[in-house]
């Protein structure tokens, strides 16, 4: 593989590598109930502040998808937004839907069992807003807004194996994503905080049940090390 590209390394990655797509081919569901764990595109989920409409994919790893507005965001807002009142708000969906999955049966047990799964993020239309990094980032550039956590922190860009699940959430009418998002055919692009995110997905939707033909996340690569290994020949069957 070059090591010459004008493709950037990543956001907040310094220098430039080579473009590689990491292709989880048709792998999708982790709990294996399909692409739509519960198969519904949206529900609403009841939480100490109210009902809260949500979209759950499991593509690569559970998500709990939902808007901004019930929680007095924009969508473009970086991780130094997400104020404690907003995390906890934020968690009780992300409690909720574990149990509507049935990875536990109470907040408690979901916060202790499994405070990982479903990861949460917050979704929204295309629009312009300034990356951490400081680049104005203009709505044409991107398909979908994105924010997410990882254990209750707010996720300085965006999950690899989420970004595949928003992509798949997307391409399916009906969801909270298909209302927001500009899917098109190729790339998908997902504005994070720290940048914008590739991905390549394909859903057939021909029965009416969603499956996850290719998934491909994009990534980059460059050479940083060489050297010279010495093996005794005894050790090569010499």
């Amino acid at each position: 593989m070059g090591e010459a590209s004008n493709q950037r390394l990543g956001p907040g990655v310094p220098g430039r590598g080579a473009p590689v797509m990491l292709d989880f081919g048709e792998g999708a569901d982790t709990l294996g109930r399909g692409i739509l764990p519960t198969g519904k595109p949206r529900e609403t989920v009841e939480t100490p502040a109210g009902p809260v409409e949500i979209t759950l994919i499991d593509a690569s790893n559970p998500a709990v998808f939902v808007r901004p507005e019930p929680f007095g965001l924009h969508g473009t807002e970086g991780p130094d937004a997400f104020t404690p009142a907003i995390l906890d708000a934020l968690e009780q969906v992300r409690a909720a839907a574990a149990i509507r999955l049935g990875l536990a049966a109470t907040p408690a047990e979901a916060a202790a069992r499994t405070p990982a799964v479903p990861k949460i993020y917050v979704i929204s239309a295309p629009m312009d807003y300034v990356t951490t990094t400081g680049r104005q980032l203009r709505a044409d550039e991107i398909d979908i807004v994105g924010r997410g956590l990882s254990m209750r922190e707010p996720h300085q860009a965006y999950a690899g194996t989420v970004a595949i699940a928003t992509a798949v959430g997307a391409a399916i009418p009906g969801t909270l994503l298909h209302d927001v998002a500009r899917v098109s055919s190729g790339r998908f692009r997902i504005g994070h905080p720290a940048g914008i995110m590739g991905v390549q997905v394909t859903v057939d939707l021909g029965d009416g049940t969603p499956r996850l033909r290719r998934a491909a996340i994009e990534r980059t690569a460059r050479r940083i090390m060489a050297g010279t290994v010495y093996v005794p020949l005894g050790r090569l069957g010499a």
